[in-house]
């Protein structure tokens, strides 16, 4: 990489240095840098989204810079696909969109707190194919999930917080 390289490269470059361990600073510090330097917050988080396991700072930087969102008060799996209005039938999806469905229902209502992520096409022999990014936030309060293409947050709010299921943050691939 040169000071030549685009950011696009180096984002990438500092995603994967953070997936090895190798980053210098953390994932909230990378991602206050980028906005503050006024780098587009959902241009940043498809980048963001292919990180292969979140902590707990990631949790909470992320949700730190999720914008207005719509609320969300049904949790019916006709709800959830609505907000979910592009999923391929190709084998490099995280799964079958009715088993993302469940998956994103369990989540929420379990209160699973963790950064969760799903894509409807993410091909790696072809980096360029079109692939459509979400990502679910899961803290103590609330839900947020986020719609990276379409630039849509949706935000289920939680009534009872004594739910809590701990640290496990693992994205899903």
């Amino acid at each position: 990489m040169t000071m030549k390289s685009n950011l696009t490269e180096f984002v990438t470059k500092c995603i994967a240095l953070r997936n090895s361990s190798a980053l210098p600073i953390g994932t909230s510090e990378l991602l206050r840098l980028l906005l503050s330097c006024d780098y587009d917050l959902y241009e940043t988080l498809y980048h963001f989204s292919r990180i292969k396991e979140y902590t707990q700072d990631d949790l909470a930087a992320l949700l730190s810079v999720v914008p207005p969102s719509q609320p969300l008060h049904d949790l019916s799996l006709n709800s959830i696909h609505a907000m979910i209005p592009r999923w391929t039938a190709t084998k490099y999806h995280t799964a079958p969109i009715q088993e993302v469905l469940e998956d994103i229902r369990a989540k929420i209502l379990s209160h699973l707190i963790g950064v969760h992520v799903y894509h409807s096409n993410l091909n790696p022999r072809n980096p360029k194919s079109p692939d459509y990014p979400y990502m679910l936030l899961i803290s103590k309060e609330q839900s947020v999930f986020l719609d990276i293409n379409r630039r849509r947050s949706f935000k289920y709010t939680y009534t009872d917080s004594k739910s809590d299921q701990g640290g496990n943050c693992k994205c899903i691939m």
